[in-house]
């Protein structure tokens, strides 16, 4: 039973991880957009 909680532990911290990095990616991708959008305005 402890093995298999520690071993959900581990899997929680790999989810949580991802899905900091998913934000992380996200969010330069909005930004990335929205400079190109500006450049493209100003062209």
């Amino acid at each position: 039973m402890i093995p298999y909680l520690q071993k959900n532990k581990l899997n929680l911290k790999k989810l949580l991880t991802i899905r900091q990095n998913v934000g992380i990616i996200v969010s330069v991708v909005k930004f990335l957009r929205d400079c190109f959008k500006k450049v493209v305005d100003i062209g």
